[in-house]
């Protein structure tokens, strides 16, 4: 891993870049096992102000297995010393632990659970304070802020602050995202080359509710209905959960799926730009004040939602690509963000992931594209799966307290009044007028003769 971050940058097609982007966010989420890439880049942050990690791993008798050490940028600062206890697991479970990569590489690795502790200078053993898959970066927010009372925030915004810079730099760490993602695939569970305490996922709740909306929403036509018990068509939660469901259902290809698309709402673009003007303005602990949920959204991966659709409709809507539309219709929904109105926000978020919706849009800002689509489903079936996908995600983010209960109910009535494929409302005419400013400003200007 050492050799592979110190490796030349690579460049990388859109596609390319798209899928290691995805990756990240995977191995970036909460309720997933660090890695050592993530020590690799804290130590070569300014978080942990020059200092290096030294990793010890030990069993259960406390006899060392390993040690592993990780230099800061700064050679005289003092290191931090990491000691993860590990324990024997049953073969099922899913968690990991750091080894060498040569063992790793021989597949000799078998899964593992442990914990991680401080070693003092003098060698006294410090325990941390903490639970689930963040304990590494428990571990390193106390080693060096002491005991903060939020320290669980604070290990989520050091891991958040990881990804992002994973994220802003993915062509020079693309040789170590490939080597992770390699080890990854070659064993059946997530025990290669992590460092992982444990944590349960709400799969069987967000299934829970996925099947009472099913329930709840009338599908007369069988065909589909099997279809999206199939596919998950609709189904709703963070980007992790919602593909683990798909590993665990037996759906094909679970990475860079050709077949289905966890489609974040509202996109995860708009989040890191919002955030990052937010910083340059210097503004984050004032929009952190006033609108504590969507500041959430903002920083915690696990908070944003995703939605499971077919990629040949996640390729249609104007919530991923990078052409001219899609980036001006994002842009709008950046402002609309900033601004804190959240029911705006997933008024337009909802619009502009409609494949449907998206089509339209073009088609009245007079933008042709050779690429049509799919009639895997009618129009009507697209509308059925989304709808049920949208009503998921106003329960879902309501639940996480972005709405109040009078905005929910306004966005259950702008749904049931089908003013989602409406070309009326404010929300689909500023997105149109979007398209439109970036379209005129891309025009050349035309000589007087």
């Amino acid at each position: 891993m050492k050799k592979a971050v110190q490796r030349p940058s690579q460049s990388l097609s859109e596609a390319e870049q798209q899928d290691l982007e995805r990756y990240i966010e995977g191995i970036s989420d909460k309720n997933q096992p660090a890695t050592a890439l993530d020590i690799h880049v804290l130590t070569q942050s300014d978080s942990l102000q020059g200092k290096g990690i030294r990793l010890i791993v030990v069993d259960e008798h406390e006899s060392k297995l390993t040690e592993d050490y990780f230099p800061g940028k700064d050679s005289s600062a003092e290191d931090i010393v990491i000691r993860l206890r590990r324990y024997p697991d049953a073969p099922q479970q899913t968690q990991g632990f750091f080894s060498k990569m040569k063992k790793q590489a021989r597949g000799e690795q078998t899964p593992q659970r442990g914990h991680f502790e401080l070693v003092g200078a003098d060698g006294s053993v410090i325990p941390v304070y903490s639970e689930g898959q963040n304990c590494l970066y428990h571990a390193v927010v106390q080693a060096t802020q002491g005991s903060p009372s939020d320290l669980n925030q604070q290990a989520l915004a050091l891991r958040a602050q990881v990804q992002r810079t994973l994220q802003q730099d993915v062509q020079r760490y693309t040789p170590a995202l490939r080597l992770q993602r390699q080890y990854e695939q070659t064993l059946a569970a997530r025990s290669c080359y992590t460092i992982s305490g444990g944590a349960k996922k709400e799969r069987e709740q967000m299934m829970e509710a996925y099947q009472q909306m099913l329930n709840r929403i009338r599908i007369n036509n069988p065909e589909l209905y099997q279809l999206m018990k199939t596919y998950k068509l609709g189904l709703v939660g963070a980007y992790q959960d919602v593909i683990g469901v798909r590993r665990e259902s037996g759906s094909p290809n679970n990475n860079g799926d050709p077949v289905m698309n966890a489609d974040h709402i509202p996109p995860r673009d708009c989040l890191q730009k919002a955030y990052d003007i937010l910083q340059q303005k210097g503004r984050t602990e004032a929009f952190r004040t006033e609108h504590p949920a969507l500041y959430n959204i903002m920083v915690q991966k696990d908070k944003q939602l995703c939605r499971e659709v077919l990629a040949q409709h996640h390729r249609m809507a104007l919530t991923t690509g990078n052409s001219r539309e899609a980036r001006s219709t994002r842009a709008e929904l950046t402002k609309v963000l900033l601004s804190g109105d959240s029911v705006k926000l997933m008024k337009m978020s909802l619009l502009l992931s409609n494949p449907e919706v998206s089509e339209s849009l073009r088609r009245d800002a007079g933008i042709s594209r050779k690429q049509v689509m799919g009639n895997d489903l009618s129009g009507e079936e697209i509308q059925v799966y989304h709808e049920v996908g949208n009503r998921l995600l106003v329960d879902g983010y309501s639940a996480s307290g972005l709405f109040t209960n009078n905005q929910r109910e306004e966005l259950q009535d702008w749904l049931d009044r089908g003013q989602l494929y409406s070309k009326e409302t404010a929300e689909y005419q500023q997105l149109l007028a979007a398209i439109g400013d970036a379209n005129n400003k891309k025009q050349p200007k035309k000589n007087n003769l």
